[in-house]
């Protein structure tokens, strides 16, 4: 029998407060502390849970979004102000190491989130550009190839778009097995149609989906794989992850909803502010730490993430 994603009194818990965009958390085990990001005032958020202790870790993080453990590299992290991928660095008086920031002889746009995949352990990250265009996620900037894509970095360096035809590619993440891949679009701009989902990604309220995609024997994504998989009840997928059953947790705007592998809605956690985004953690890695606008909340679990890079 499946275990259900959280016990039906479970109840977020604000743990941390006072971002102006929170984003991008990622469990520390080691250190056994949360950091995520505080976009607008460029600096990245640590919190101890056992003594509840909050602190800036670090300043002039150049408006650093999404990161993730890797097994190599330690943690491979999104930067809007350089527009680049980067090796995060380990201690705050280091600074990143830049991994990529150029495609096609254009820069890239403002990469927001990462994904490392299970099995090669390859990056994926996606690249909006909401960096470059929304004030205060990053600096000002044109999109120098012209569109936002889903990328791949491979180990000799060399980067490949994996998936272009979503208009604003943001979350993104593997299924246990790594054969698929999740990715949220978040275009929803009534004033810029040009900006937004094709008809076919959006339900009959105009909400958009969380996308996915097949990968072959070589993890390659199968053309013409893609499909609408799943979306919350309000607003629009942002960060995602998922478990070790397999199934989708995804941010949303009243809350974290839980999807099926087939997309079928199973759960649903309300969260007083807008979702950003997600990630398991704690010392036994299930609790779930959520960043929503301008806090960080916990939501006690029944699973944790299937495969830890850490």
């Amino acid at each position: 029998m499946t275990t259900p994603p959280f016990d039906p009194s479970a109840r977020v818990e604000k743990v941390a407060t006072g971002a102006a965009w929170a984003e991008g958390p990622l469990w520390y085990p080691l250190e056994k502390v949360v950091r995520f990001s505080d976009i607008p005032n460029n600096r990245i958020i640590q919190l101890d849970p056992a003594t509840g202790e909050t602190l800036v870790w670090k300043s002039g993080v150049n408006y650093a979004n999404g990161r993730a453990h890797h097994p190599d590299l330690g943690v491979v992290e999104c930067n809007h102000g350089t527009r680049s991928l980067d090796k995060a660095p380990l201690v705050p008086f280091m600074d990143a190491e830049m991994l990529i920031d150029f495609f096609e002889g254009g820069r890239l746009n403002s990469p927001n989130d990462v994904a490392v995949h299970p099995i090669e352990h390859t990056i994926w990250f996606t690249d909006p550009p909401y960096g470059i265009l929304s004030e205060g996620q990053g600096q000002p900037g044109e999109m120098e190839y012209g569109r936002a894509y889903v990328f791949k970095l491979d180990h000799h360096g060399d980067l490949e778009a994996v998936v272009t035809e979503l208009s604003r590619p943001n979350g993104i993440a593997f299924s246990r097995d790594g054969k698929r891949l999740y990715v949220t679009n978040t275009a929803d701009n009534p004033d810029k149609p040009e900006e937004n989902a094709p008809e076919s990604v959006t339900d009959s309220a105009g909400r958009h989906h969380i996308w996915a995609f097949d990968l072959d024997a070589d993890n390659a994504v199968v053309k013409g794989s893609g499909r609408p998989f799943a979306c919350p009840a309000a607003g629009v997928p942002d960060g995602i992850t998922v478990d070790e059953e397999d199934r989708v947790w995804s941010s949303g705007g009243d809350g974290v909803s839980v999807f099926d592998s087939d997309g079928s809605l199973i759960a649903h956690a309300p969260v007083p502010e807008v979702v950003s985004n997600l990630c398991f953690g704690g010392e036994d890695g299930q609790d779930l730490f959520i960043t929503a606008t301008t806090s960080l909340y916990r939501l006690r679990t029944n699973t944790r993430e299937p495969w830890s890079f850490a």
